[in-house]
C-alpha cells in the first residue's frame, strides 16, 4: 500500500509540473520572444539604413561619394577592407595587412595588430563568398547596419534574461528607438569598433547573467542581492500599488507610446530627403588618384584617412594615434599649422618623405578659440593661442612675430618655389609638392 501511494504521489507530482511548465507552452514562449528580438532587432538595422540613405541618398551616389561619406577613422578601417578585395586572394589581402607600408610610410606596421581590423577580414571573407549582388561599400555599410541590429537583439535578451519576462526587453528596446540620438555615436558613423563590439559585449553580459543565475553563486550575486532588496524597499509602496502582471501592462503601454512617438519622428525623418555633396572633396580625390600610385601625402589626419580609402596613396598620419610614435610625427607634421617659417617646414617634411602637403582653410583659418587645431599646435609649441586668452595654458609664450604658415605658403613668391609649388587648389583645399631638390 505504501508503495502504491508514493507512485500516485509521484504521479501527482508529474501532473503538477507539467501543468505548470508544459513543454508546448514554453515552446510557443521562447518562440513568441525570440520572434520579437529578431523584429526589433531587424526594425533597427532597418530603421538606420533608411536614415543613412535619406540623408545621404547613399545608394545612388557615386563610389567616391560614398568613400568620402565615410569621415576620419571610419574612412580608414574601410580602406582595409576594400584593400584585401583589391588583391587576387584573401590571402594575400591578408598578407599585405600583415606588413604594411601605406599606412604610416616608410614605417612598416602589422595592421591587425594596431587596428583591430578583424571585422574587415570577415566581411571580406563573406563578400568573397557571397555578395548579394551588392557593390563592396554597400555590403560594408549594411553590415554594420546589420550588427547594429544585434545590439539590440543582444539588449533584448538581456532584459528578458534578468526580469523573466517579455514586457521588459520590449521597453527596453523601445527606449533605446525612442532616444536613438542619445545613446551611441557609432550608429551615425557606420563602422567605428563600437559597431561590431557593443553587440558581443551585450550578447557576453547575456551568457554571464544565465551562467550566475544557473549556477545561483550566491558570492557571484550577492552584490545583485543587496541591490534588489534596497530597491524593493525603495519601492516598496509602488509594488503595493500597482501588482506584478499590472507592471508588465504598464511597460508594454510605455513601450507602444515610445514607438508611436518615434514612428512619427521615423515618417518626418523619411520626408526630410538630403543628397551627400562635398564637391571639392571629390575634386580633391579625384586630383590625387591621378598621381603615381607611390607619391606619399601629409595633411590633417581626418583628410588623410579620406586620401587612404578613396585613392590607396601612401599617406604620413592617420586618426588612429594611440601609438607613441605616431603622435610624435603628427605633432612634427601639424606644423603646417604652426608659427614656423617655411624653410623650417620644408625641412620637417622633407626629413618625413612627404611628396604632397595639403592644406586646408577650413582649419588654417578658423577663429581662435582654444579648441582649434592651430591654437592646439600652438599650446605643443608653448605659445598662447590667437585670441590671447591665458586660461587656455599656464607658462606660454606671447604670440611670436612668426606668420602662420599654412597662410604664409598662400602668397605667389616665385622664391617659395624653391621650398613648395602649388600643383592643385580649389575653394577648400590648396596642395603643394615638396621640392626634394633643395
Amino acid at each position: 500500500m505504501g508503495k502504491k501511494r508514493n507512485d500516485q504521489t509521484t504521479i501527482k507530482e508529474q501532473i503538477k509540473v507539467n501543468d505548470g511548465e508544459s513543454i508546448f507552452p514554453n515552446f510557443l514562449y521562447y518562440t513568441f520572444g525570440y520572434g520579437i528580438s529578431i523584429v526589433f532587432g531587424l526594425a533597427f538595422a532597418i530603421y538606420l539604413r533608411d536614415l543613412h540613405e535619406v540623408t545621404l541618398f547613399f545608394s545612388n551616389i557615386r563610389k567616391i561619394e560614398q568613400e568620402i561619406s565615410l569621415r576620419t577613422e571610419s574612412g580608414l578601417y574601410y580602406s582595409y577592407f576594400k584593400e584585401i578585395l583589391q588583391k587576387p586572394t584573401i590571402a594575400l589581402g591578408i598578407q599585405a595587412l600583415l606588413n604594411d607600408t601605406r599606412t604610416e610610410y616608410p614605417r612598416a606596421i602589422n595592421i591587425l595588430e594596431r587596428f583591430n581590423v578583424y571585422q574587415e577580414v570577415l566581411l571580406a571573407i563573406l563578400y568573397r563568398a557571397y555578395d548579394f549582388n551588392l557593390a563592396p561599400m554597400l555590403f560594408y555599410v549594411y553590415w554594420c547596419f546589420a550588427f547594429a541590429g544585434l545590439q539590440v537583439f543582444a539588449i533584448f535578451h538581456l532584459s528578458w534574461t534578468l526580469s523573466k519576462s517579455v514586457a521588459f526587453p520590449v521597453l527596453a528596446c523601445s527606449w533605446l528607438f525612442y532616444n536613438l540620438d542619445e545613446t551611441t555615436r557609432a550608429y551615425f558613423s557606420v563602422n567605428l569598433r563600437e559597431n561590431f563590439s557593443l553587440p558581443f559585449l551585450f550578447l557576453q553580459t547575456v551568457f554571464l547573467c544565465q551562467l550566475l543565475i544557473k549556477q545561483k553563486n550566491f558570492m557571484a550575486c550577492g552584490v545583485g542581492y543587496v541591490m534588489a532588496i534596497l530597491a524593493s524597499h525603495v519601492l516598496y509602496k509602488g509594488k503595493k500599488l500597482i501588482g506584478l502582471s499590472n507592471a508588465k501592462v504598464l511597460a508594454i503601454a510605455i513601450a507602444f507610446s515610445l514607438l508611436y512617438a518615434q514612428y512619427g519622428v521615423y515618417k518626418e525623418q523619411m520626408t526630410n530627403e538630403q543628397e551627400f555633396f562635398d564637391e571639392d572633396t571629390v575634386d580633391l580625390m579625384l586630383w590625387i588618384g591621378w598621381q603615381r600610385r607611390d607619391a606619399v601625402f601629409t595633411g590633417s589626419m581626418q583628410l588623410m584617412a579620406g586620401v587612404k580609402a578613396c585613392t590607396g596613396r601612401n599617406i604620413l598620419n592617420h586618426p588612429h594615434f594611440e601609438d607613441q610614435w605616431i603622435r610624435n610625427r603628427t605633432k612634427r607634421l601639424y606644423s603646417i599649422y604652426g608659427r614656423k617659417s617655411i624653410k623650417r617646414v620644408h625641412q620637417i617634411l622633407k626629413k618625413e618623405k612627404a611628396d604632397f602637403v595639403i592644406i586646408e582653410d577650413s582649419i588654417c583659418l578658423a577663429p581662435s578659440t582654444g579648441c582649434s587645431t592651430n591654437d592646439l599646435v600652438d599650446f605643443a609649441s608653448g605659445l598662447l593661442p590667437d585670441n590671447g586668452l591665458t586660461k587656455f595654458g599656464k607658462n606660454l609664450k606671447e604670440k611670436i612675430s612668426e606668420e602662420r604658415f599654412c597662410e604664409a605658403i598662400r602668397s605667389p613668391d616665385p622664391s617659395l618655389e624653391r621650398y613648395f609649388i602649388l600643383e592643385h587648389s580649389n575653394p577648400t583645399f590648396r596642395v603643394y609638392k615638396i621640392n626634394h631638390d633643395d
